[in-house]
């Protein structure tokens, strides 16, 4: 599942208005559901939900001495780091779903039997993505094939997951780059030029 790739998502109570584009989103929140196109508004929509699930209430006394005879409190925003922590846990937590005719609603339960329900705050998904791994001029994909990827990394960018499970092969090289860079009055910096030699890895 990709944000990048045709992957359905919910939002309820989201305005007619603004749907329009090939792709799609969903965020569930509470029992109705409204299947809603991915544009820039739609995220926009999304963050911001995000954004006002995650203010705070902060207050400031007033009075002599902080003897606070005065409290004044407001809603403040979340930083940006909470928010984005909260964005990449819903994403990581996001289930596959169907839709579900019962009686005259439908619903949307997981595909897998052995899931948990999902909850009204949860992200979930209708189709899953392309596969990026290999290289598809339909969806844009430039595969990963001969990406570098860190072998010690758990990562992203680390070679199991960067590689799609095909491995990867290792050379050493020898690189130059500048090194004992030292400032000159006035004004330049004056640089040796060193070897050093260094483990590359590339997807298969």
């Amino acid at each position: 599942m990709d944000l990048l790739g045709r992957t359905e998502f919910t939002i309820s109570n989201f305005p007619p208005s603004l749907l329009g584009s090939e792709f799609r989103f969903i965020f569930t929140k509470g029992a109705c559901s409204l299947t809603v196109a991915l544009n820039t508004i739609t995220l926009f929509y999304f963050c911001f939900q995000a954004v006002e699930d995650n203010m705070e209430v902060q207050c400031k006394c007033h009075g002599v001495s902080g003897s606070c005879e005065l409290k004044t409190c407001w809603r403040a925003l979340p930083s940006f780091r909470t928010v984005g922590d909260h964005l990449k846990e819903k994403f990581d937590g996001a289930s596959e779903v169907q839709e579900k005719r019962v009686g005259p609603r439908r619903i949307l339960v997981p595909i897998n039997a052995q899931y948990k329900p999902h909850t009204d705050n949860d992200l979930v998904y209708l189709e899953a993505s392309p596969d990026f791994c290999e290289y598809d001029p339909k969806t844009g994909s430039l595969g990963t094939k001969g990406r570098l990827c860190n072998k010690t990394s758990k990562a992203i960018d680390g070679c199991d997951l960067m590689c799609c499970g095909r491995g990867f092969k290792s050379r050493r090289k020898t690189v130059s780059e500048r090194c004992n860079c030292k400032f000159h009055w006035c004004c330049y910096v004056r640089c040796s030029m060193c070897k050093r030699d260094i483990e590359e890895h590339t997807c298969l």
